[in-house]
């Protein structure tokens, strides 16, 4: 659902995130990372809501930089946009 995040029903269960708050500089590669966030964590064996927090914090990284897959990140790097601390030490 791109900036209003994602609606998902899985195993009977509805799920619903909002996205993760960017500065879009091109939206290109956005659902491609949404699907491999929510793939890694799905083969990980994570549970449905955070294999989705995953995909939506992928999908806005994809957004920040030109390009389809410049902005992806590396598991360690996806707590940078969510956390609340303006510098990341």
């Amino acid at each position: 659902m791109g900036a209003q995040g994602c609606l998902a029903m899985i195993d009977g269960e509805t799920y619903s995130l909002p996205a993760v708050p960017v500065s879009v500089v091109d939206s290109v590669g956005a659902g491609d990372g949404f699907v491999a966030g929510y793939l890694a964590e799905r083969l990980a064996g994570v549970a449905p809501a955070d294999r989705l927090r995953t995909a939506v914090t992928v999908g806005a990284f994809a957004c920040t930089v030109s390009g389809d897959w410049e902005g992806m990140p590396r598991r360690d790097e996806l707590g940078l946009l969510t956390t609340a601390e303006p510098v990341t030490r």
